[in-house]
């Protein structure tokens, strides 16, 4: 109980980050604070729920260019997604895609 009280706090001061994140342009700390808020959820058995934050932050990052982190965030999804049976292929091919600087241009071909 006392641990779940303390993943739910942690999600209100993330929530609060993520507001002023996104108030500032700071979209590394976006970045940041989704990739906790998806490793919280998963703390808390909730791996469904952490996918869709690893997946935006895994996004971001890599329009950001941090290949490190990233990738760091793509093997947690990863992993999650075969424990779920989720698919991110969608998400796996942009990121991949902006990782190699081909954010510009058509993605359908």
């Amino acid at each position: 109980m006392i641990k779940t009280n303390l993943y739910d706090k942690a999600i209100k001061y993330l929530d609060k980050a993520i507001d002023s994140d996104r108030k500032t342009g700071c979209y590394h700390g976006l970045a940041d604070d989704l990739a906790e808020i998806g490793k919280v959820r998963l703390k808390q058995g909730m791996g469904s729920d952490a996918a869709k934050y690893l997946k935006r932050s895994a996004k971001i990052y890599a329009l950001m260019g941090d290949k490190e982190k990233a990738n760091t965030i793509m093997v947690l999804l990863e992993n999650t997604a075969k424990k779920e049976n989720i698919d991110f292929s969608v998400t796996k091919y942009f990121v991949n895609r902006w990782l190699n600087g081909e954010i510009l241009g058509n993605s359908c071909y």
